[in-house]
């Protein structure tokens, strides 16, 4: 994870830690003793705010907007 500042709160889910930095990318981690990312997704929009977990959705505020994350089922 890189050290670019990070306003937001870490927010645990289902087993995995959710991290915003600054410059706008996500971090997923395993919530575990181990230090194990699973995954970086660039929004490419300056974040300061937590991102919000309801209803199997993820809400996340950039500078300028607004996203909601869905899975969809198959």
């Amino acid at each position: 994870m890189a050290d670019d500042g990070i306003y937001s709160s870490p927010v645990v889910v289902g087993g995995r830690i959710y991290i915003l930095d600054l410059p706008g990318n996500m971090y997923i981690l395993r919530a575990s003793a181990e230090h194990e990312q699973i995954a970086k997704i660039a929004m490419g929009r300056q974040t300061v705010a937590t991102p919000a977990f309801t209803g199997g959705r993820i809400y996340l505020r950039t500078a300028a907007q607004l996203y909601c994350i869905e899975q969809r089922h198959a």
